[in-house]
């Protein structure tokens, strides 16, 4: 018999397998095979080749490394279907399950879908393939849902993984490298070696889609019934297999970015990021029945303000990401180019202030109208001309925040229906409301303010004096060692103090409390203060002399000096004290009762403590001031009226603004009440050269900030870079610190002129049982004057418009300009 002759064997270069191995954590090893098909018999190349032939089909099905039976290793395998993926992976489950014992039959009908493949050859179809009791497996894939059927696949491998399960199969088709990087950092984190075979290893014509599509159309027994595969996925697979290359391969699979990750991502819009100053602002405003409607807070407290809205657990709302300004939206096909003038103002700080909240009856939104002030122009070249700066608090479908711009625009088109109607008359004062509980209501007042001051500067006694600011009631308002500084000193009341004397024991051995010759006890009430240019040019100071006994009471000044003597343990000499006075007026509405009553009237008329800038009342003899700086920073301070005592609570304007309350006693000594006639407000004593009863505009005075009865302060110092650029740098001013001249750290700027004081609080002070117009119909809120008007369509849904001007504007502050995803 004639051998035949033996085939040439070609270089071994080109037949080996390469082996690329890393420990990175993970082992690799990648397949390459370059198999070589023999010469076809004759009688062979005559006979058509049997579809159930797989050594035709996949000649050069890879080897699995035995030698360690309980290594734990994943294979990956690669490739369009068709290409023999599965075939190969159970191939090589086999050989693995014979080094421990185990005998399966890889080839076996229906083998692809028993419970030993599926246990370890881990493929995202098996969440498209059903198999019934007899075996048969039919694939319905649904492309929707893919993305979800690869997460769970790749938490099936996280679990196996987890249990030392081996071998492991990654059967997909992987066609990109990015496919791999979950499974890839699995198996760094399990400690797995990974070897990745290529298709061209498997079978020939691995990449050809006319190979692959003709090999899908055979009945080749584990092939799920419905699996078709069409000639364009299979072209457009091929098209796309992406090589892995030689150099650290497992590093390419976990640098590798899918498509979406590899677009540059740009920001979504532009904006004024106003998180933690609009919460800090708007937070404690209470919304009303307007908002809250008939909500069930079952065993919770009732809620309130906006806070309770955006903490509530569980609530009916959508809450912003963030809360902002929105200048200019991008959207999700924004390009490089829109982004110019934007990128431009990036970092930029811009003062935003609120001067609205609006929304829809029941709650469904909820936005803030903001006011950018000056700084509008550049932010408007941004945004467009149809911008309305808003901030959105919060919605509920089907509600979105886009909608707060339709609100606004609601709002204006209301507001300009309503101006071009007939005028409802302005509600009446609660000044008879309010009578009913024994307080009465004065429009404005006229303070003369006089203080004795005693500048200590950089110099005084070797060891550092404690001030205490001791109230006539015995409570400690300040307690601090004073520090030697420029332009520093103390101020008192011009009028001699007094103490009761159980509550003088506790003090008589401070410079600030002693027995007088007629068993009396002393009180020196004083305070810190600033004496700078700003001091001096709003008070007139006589320095040594005393100008005028009847404003500064001769004992007053007798007994300050003594205790300056006795604090800082030197003589004080008669020209180291000055006798200082300003006139000022305020316009705020003025409470005059017994504390209790006063307090009563408040709870009743809420819109009252807004005008009063009241946040809230904590007791029935305690209220907690809503305070504004000069530079727009927001504090609050608590107040607390003695018991069955004649009070005043007002408002103080000036550098800070807020509520205050005194004994009326201390409050009738310096100031003077204004009373209304039927034209407007009595000129008699604070404009003598105008006609009693005209209507004139009040000027905003500036109020000492002096400590008062029973009051609390509980905010953060104002920093030296907070003042305004005229002051000269000095150290921090504590706020506990009381400055006699409001402006001692910066002006109150100076808003517009102003009504008459009656119009003034007709418009912001309202009877909540007067107008009911079925258009506009006001209701009294802690926010300010609400207004509803109804029948409003917006979106095609007919509303209930609720506004709530805040009157004066909230400040917001500073906000930063940037980009948002």
């Amino acid at each position: 018999m004639m051998r035949r002759p033996a085939m040439a064997k070609p270089a071994a270069s080109n037949h080996n397998r390469k082996r690329l191995l890393h420990k990175q954590p993970s082992m690799v090893r990648i397949r390459r095979r370059y198999c070589s098909k023999r010469p076809a018999r004759p009688e062979e190349a005559e006979q058509p080749a049997n579809k159930h032939s797989r050594t035709e089909v996949f000649p050069c099905l890879p080897k699995a490394n035995v030698c360690i039976p309980l290594r734990k290793i994943v294979y990956f395998l690669r490739g369009p279907p068709g290409c023999g993926k599965s075939t190969a992976a159970r191939s090589l489950l086999s050989q693995h399950l014979r080094s421990q014992f185990v005998q399966w039959q890889p080839d076996a009908k229906g083998a692809a879908f028993s419970p030993v493949s599926r246990a370890f050859i881990l493929s995202t179809d098996d969440y498209f393939t059903e198999v019934d009791n007899a075996g048969h497996a039919k694939y319905s894939f649904n492309p929707k849902l893919l993305r979800e059927r690869h997460k769970r696949n790749q938490l099936r491998c996280e679990v196996l993984m987890e249990l030392d399960v081996t071998p492991l199969f990654i059967d997909n088709t992987n066609i990109a490298l990015w496919e791999m990087r979950t499974y890839i950092q699995l198996a760094d984190r399990f400690d797995y070696t990974v070897e990745v075979i290529d298709p061209r290893d498997l079978s020939l014509g691995a990449l050809d889609p006319s190979i692959l599509h003709a090999r899908l159309e055979r009945d080749q027994g584990n092939r799920a019934h419905g699996k078709a595969i069409n000639m364009g996925t299979l072209e457009r697979m091929a098209t796309n297999f992406e090589d892995l290359p030689r150099d650290e391969p497992l590093q390419a699979i976990r640098d590798a970015l899918a498509p979406w990750e590899r677009k540059e991502k740009l920001p979504l819009y532009a904006g004024l990021d106003t998180e933690a100053r609009t919460l800090a602002a708007l937070g404690a405003i209470e919304l009303g029945q307007s908002f809250w409607g008939e909500v069930d807070h079952g065993d919770m407290p009732p809620r309130k303000h906006i806070l309770d809205a955006r903490y509530w657990e569980d609530p009916p709302w959508m809450l912003p990401d963030r809360l902002h300004v929105t200048v200019r939206f991008f959207g999700g096909s924004a390009q490089r180019e829109d982004l110019c003038e934007a990128e431009k103002l990036i970092g930029t700080w811009h003062d935003v202030i609120a001067t609205a909240l609006v929304f829809v009856r029941g709650g469904g939104i909820l936005c803030a109208a903001v006011d950018l002030g000056k700084d509008a122009e550049c932010l408007r070249e941004v945004a467009g001309p149809d911008w309305w700066p808003h901030v959105t608090l919060l919605t509920s479908p089907p509600w979105r925040p886009v909608d707060s711009t339709l609100l606004l625009q609601a709002w204006d088109a209301a507001e300009e229906a309503a101006r071009a109607s007939p005028s409802i008359p302005p509600p009446p004062l609660p000044a008879a409301a309010m009578e009913a509980f024994g307080v009465k209501i004065f429009p404005g007042f006229t303070e003369q303010t006089c203080r004795i001051v005693f500048g200590y500067g950089e110099t005084f006694a070797p060891n550092a004096p404690k001030l205490l600011t001791i109230l006539p009631s015995g409570v400690v308002e300040n307690s601090k060692m004073l520090e030697p500084r420029a332009q520093k000193g103390l101020a008192a009341f011009a009028y001699p103090q007094s103490m009761d004397v159980e509550i003088a024991r506790g003090f008589c051995e401070t410079p600030f409390v002693w027995k007088r010759e007629d068993g009396t006890h002393c009180l020196i009430q004083s305070w810190p203060i600033t004496i700078n240019d700003k001091f001096r040019s709003d008070f007139e100071i006589s320095v040594g002399t005393n100008p005028d006994p009847a404003r500064f009471h001769p004992q007053a000044a007798v007994e300050f000096k003594e205790s300056m003597s006795k604090l800082f343990g030197e003589t004080v000499s008669d020209d180291q004290i000055m006798f200082c006075h300003k006139c000022t007026v305020s316009d705020s509405p003025v409470l005059v009762g017994k504390s209790e009553d006063i307090m009563r009237g408040l709870r009743e008329y809420p819109q009252l403590m807004h005008e009063l800038a009241i946040a809230r009342i904590e007791t029935d003899l305690c209220f907690v001031a809503a305070g504004t700086t000069g530079n727009g920073e927001s504090f609050e301070k608590e107040f607390h009226l003695a018991p069955g005592v004649e009070s005043v609570v007002y408002r103080k304007d000036g550098w800070e603004t807020m509520g205050c309350s005194k004994p009326y006693e201390q409050f009738e000594r310096e100031a003077e009440l204004h009373t209304v006639t039927q034209g407007g407000m009595s000129t008699d004593t604070v404009y003598p050269d105008r006609e009693a009863g005209a209507n004139i505009e009040v000027q905003t005075g500036h109020l000492s900030m002096e400590p008062s009865i029973e009051q609390h302060v509980s905010k953060p110092d104002v920093t030296a870079d907070k003042l305004p650029a005229s002051e000269p740098p000095h150290p921090a001013v504590s706020t506990s610190e009381h400055d006699l001249s409001e402006g001692v750290l910066g002006q109150k700027p100076a808003g517009p002129a102003k009504q008459d004081i009656t119009e003034v609080m007709e418009q912001k002070i309202l009877d909540p049982h007067g107008i009911t117009d079925q258009r506009t119909t006001p209701v009294p809120m802690s926010g300010g004057e609400a207004k509803i008007y109804t029948d409003v369509v917006i979106k095609g849904k007919t509303v209930d418009l609720c506004v709530v001007p805040l009157c004066p504007p909230c400040i917001i502050g500073p906000c930063q300009f940037r980009f948002f995803q």
